[in-house]
């Protein structure tokens, strides 16, 4: 069943916000801030999805279905993963009226 999405169209629109570090805010596929992999909260799946993240252009809108499509991973480690990019700051979930706007932090928000 599809819900009504704005002005009633059946659309939902996603948008998404990166927040790099100022190193790589010119170069996002050369450059990661290093807490990211020297963070020992994080898994090896953990940092290989937030560095995908990452790694997409400032205008990429992220859908968390078709992320998970992309990972190739079963359902419960994308989802435990995504989790522990949400509680750790590295994510954030902003509803909005029709959508959702993810925030990616390349430092994490604490």
């Amino acid at each position: 069943m599809k819900k009504s999405g704005i002005n009633g169209n059946n659309t939902f629109v996603n948008r998404t916000t990166y927040n790099r570090s100022r190193a790589s805010r010119t170069h996002y596929k050369k450059s990661f801030a290093l807490d990211i992999y020297r963070n020992p909260e994080l898994d090896f799946t953990d940092i290989g999805l937030l560095t995908w993240l990452l790694s997409n252009s400032r205008t990429y809108i992220i859908n968390k279905n078709r992320v998970m499509e992309r990972s190739g991973l079963p359902e419960k480690k994308f989802l435990a993963s995504w989790k522990k990019l949400l509680e750790s700051g590295y994510l954030d979930k902003i509803p909005f009226q029709g959508g959702v706007e993810w925030v990616i932090n390349e430092i994490p928000r604490r």
